[in-house]
């Protein structure tokens, strides 16, 4: 999952083993990966744009069905997707701590007291009290 220039010597040797023993769809899937994530690092809209048709047409010609399913639920979210270049800005952070809390959910299962499950919540998301009251 991490990003091709994230990547240390012995990792990129190690990947590139990896795809050297398998197919060749491997590969190819690991390179549309990179080639959308890049979109995003794309200096303004219209180049994210660009960068977005260019991935279409590549995972089009790949015609591997996990990436057209993809793009068939990623197509009605477009211009959201664009809408990144605007201010820059995701909801990684919510998305992140809505997680924390469905897992605390999931494992406090048969836990009755509502302020015992608050305060787990936010001692897990990390929220500090002020000092002031």
């Amino acid at each position: 999952m991490k990003r091709a220039h994230k990547l240390s010597a012995a990792e990129r040797e190690w990947l590139e083993a990896v795809f050297d023993a398998s197919v060749d769809e491997l590969r190819l899937a690991w390179l549309l990966k990179e080639e959308f994530a890049a979109i995003y690092d794309a200096p303004d809209r219209a180049e994210g744009q660009r960068r977005l048709e260019v991935w279409i047409d590549h995972i089009t010609e790949a015609g591997l069905p996990e990436f057209i399913n993809t793009w068939r639920t990623l197509q009605w979210w477009r211009e959201e997707i664009l809408n990144y270049f605007g201010d820059r800005m995701t909801n990684a952070f919510a998305e992140g701590i809505t997680n924390k809390i469905k897992v605390i959910k999931r494992r406090s299962y048969g836990f009755r007291d509502p302020f015992r499950y608050r305060q787990k919540v936010l001692l897990s998301c990390r929220h500090r009290s002020s000092r002031r009251g």
